[in-house]
């Protein structure tokens, strides 16, 4: 067996005249990209949950109830205010955090009005 270095490649054994290369600096990029590309698909599926965290088609509807009870936890009319709390969620799939505002997290759940044109969602 002869080694012999050539510029980034080391020739691993030599047999005749043919000598089988390996290049270490080739190893070393494809390793390197291969560190890359796992944390940029770690990083993407992070950015796709944080994205969709609170928005719409976030809340499945059997959990629209627990989300309504939280929403109106903080009003002087729970009864009125979980019905229609769980009726815009039934239809957004959304309820925004907190007791009060945040509705820029869910735009159906903002959006829907009354027929007097103001807000149906607490």
């Amino acid at each position: 067996m002869i080694l012999s270095f050539v510029k980034h490649n080391v020739c691993i054994y030599m047999h005749g005249f043919h000598c089988r290369f390996h290049s270490t600096l080739t190893s070393y990029k494809m390793g390197r990209f291969q560190v890359y590309f796992i944390l940029f698909l770690v990083a993407s599926m992070t950015m796709i949950q944080l994205s969709t965290a609170g928005g719409e088609g976030s809340v499945p509807v059997e959990e629209c109830p627990s989300a309504c009870s939280v929403r109106c936890s903080a009003t002087h009319h729970p009864g009125n205010c979980m019905d229609v709390c769980q009726d815009c969620c039934g239809k957004c799939l959304c309820v925004p955090s907190g007791t009060v505002g945040n509705k820029d997290e869910c735009p159906c759940y903002r959006d829907m009005k009354t027929k007097y044109g103001t807000p149906k969602c607490p």
